[in-house]
C-alpha cells in the first residue's frame, strides 16, 4: 500500500509539472497579462511539492518489515531504507487509531534549533499487529519508556472511556441479571 501511495505521489508530481505547462500554454494563447502566468504556475509548484514532500515524509517513516531486539528497533521502509532507534534514547510510544509510532530523539542542530527526530511508525494493518504492540510494551516497561494511547498517558486513562462495552459486563450487572 505504501508503494502505491508513493507511486500516486509522483504522478501527482508529473500531473503538476504537466499542467503548469498546460496553463502557461492556455494563458499565452488567451493574451493573459504574464504577471498573472507565472505567479499562478510558480504558486501551484510550491504548493503541491511542499504538500509532496510533506506527505514522503510521513510515508518514509511507515516500515513494512520490524526487528525487535534487547538493545534496538530496526525499521525498514518502502525503499527498505533502515531506521534503527536505541531502546534507551527512545522517548516515547503512541498507540493510535493509525497504528503505533516509535518516537526517537528529538536532534539538536548547532544553532539550537530543533529538528525532526527519528521515528518509526507501524501501521495497524500490520500482520500480527497485536502480538508485535504487546512485545513493544514489554520493551517499554522494561526501559521505562512513556506509552501514549491517543494522546494520552497510558496510566491516566479511563478504561470504561476506551472500552465502553466493559460496563456491560456480567461482573458489573446486578446480581440475578442475565
Amino acid at each position: 500500500m505504501t508503494r502505491r501511495q508513493v507511486a500516486t505521489l509522483s504522478g501527482i508530481a508529473v500531473s503538476t509539472v504537466l499542467a503548469s505547462i498546460a496553463g502557461y500554454e492556455i494563458g499565452i494563447r488567451t493574451d493573459a497579462p504574464m504577471w498573472l502566468i507565472g505567479p499562478s504556475i510558480t504558486a501551484s509548484w510550491i504548493i503541491a511539492f511542499w504538500w509532496i514532500l510533506q506527505r514522503f515524509g510521513k510515508l518514509r517513516r511507515l516500515v513494512w518489515c520490524i526487528k525487535l531486539s534487547d538493545r534496538h528497533v530496526v525499521g525498514y521502509d518502502y525503499a527498505r531504507r533502515k531506521t534503527t532507534l536505541d531502546w534507551l534514547k527512545i522517548e516515547r510510544i503512541v498507540l493510535a487509531s493509525k497504528g503505533l509510532v516509535i518516537d526517537g530523539p528529538q536532534p539538536v542542530t548547532t544553532d539550537g534549533r530543533f529538528t525532526p527526530g527519528a521515528s518509526i511508525e507501524i501501521p495497524h494493518l500490520f500482520p500480527d499487529f497485536a502480538t508485535l504492540s504487546h512485545r513493544i510494551f514489554e520493551y517499554a516497561s522494561l526501559y521505562d519508556i512513556p506509552v501514549f494511547i491517543d494522546g494520552q498517558p497510558w496510566e491516566q486513562l479511563d478504561i470504561y472511556n476506551v472500552f465502553p462495552f466493559l460496563q456491560d459486563s456480567p461482573s458489573t450487572s446486578e446480581p440475578g441479571a442475565n
